[in-house]
């Protein structure tokens, strides 16, 4: 019998998109991870993450997957507010599905690390939830875009490969104080993105941030760092399970 409950379909607000499923253990999970999935801002569905929710819930963790919106019937920063929003919800729910208000992480890969990296960063998207980014107990990036991303740039109408670094970045707000953070990275990843990475790492570093960690995923490129979440053993969901539980 699986030890974990799936609710599917939870409206979080705004959009007729704007919904998400919800991994529980059957023990109550004081510990919750809003995981965002990637796609590039063009696709992708909470769905994707649907096999690393049962893991994770299996070892005791909750873990919700919202939708959001997508670029092209949307706009920056449509899809960050919607992950404000989820976020807000966990906040909201946490009495009702047995979180621990005190132990929220944010998260997610690619595209998703990107918005969850907004929110750490920029601390006005939460703040219009009415949650301060101080709440949440820590950010894991899974190959994310930390500088302005490319779907960002091309509604600018810029090439997609410009490298930019503007109030839609989250290396922009780099700063002193900011929650725990890992960023997680492969080795063969998409170029660019391992450097951006280092860079955000050491910015956050210099300016004073004491609790960031930067790990090299060896052997993945850009897909395989998010396409084994759901396997046990798999070495970035160890990771991700070791930062939450640590």
């Amino acid at each position: 019998m699986d030890n974990y409950r799936v609710e599917k379909n939870l409206f979080y607000g705004g959009e007729d998109r704007c919904c998400l499923d919800l991994y529980l253990p059957t023990l109550p999970s004081p510990r919750v991870l809003v995981w965002f999935h990637g796609g590039g801002m063009i696709e992708g569905d909470k769905t994707w993450g649907e096999g690393m929710g049962k893991l994770f819930a299996r070892h005791g963790i909750a873990s919700i997957h919202p939708n959001y919106r997508l670029s092209g019937p949307s706009q920056y920063p449509a899809y960050i507010q919607d992950a404000a929003r989820a976020v807000s919800w966990a906040f909201q729910n946490a009495g009702t599905y047995g979180f621990d208000c005190q132990k929220i992480y944010i998260g997610g890969s690619s595209a998703g690390g990107y918005l969850a990296a907004m929110l750490a960063m920029d601390e006005r998207y939460l703040q219009a939830e009415k949650v301060a980014v101080s709440d949440l107990r820590g950010a894991v990036i899974l190959s994310g875009q930390v500088t302005t991303h490319f779907k960002v740039c091309a509604e600018r109408g810029l090439p997609a490969t410009a490298v930019v670094s503007d109030e839609a970045s989250p290396m922009y707000y780099a700063r002193k104080g900011t929650i725990p953070f890992h960023l997680m990275v492969g080795d063969n990843d998409i170029p660019n993105r391992l450097e951006e990475n280092q860079l955000f790492f050491r910015a956050l570093k210099n300016a004073g941030s004491e609790n960031v960690s930067f790990q090299l995923v060896l052997g993945r490129n850009h897909p395989q760092m998010s396409e084994h979440l759901h396997e046990e053993g798999d070495a970035c969901g160890e990771a991700i399970l070791h930062f939450l539980r640590q």
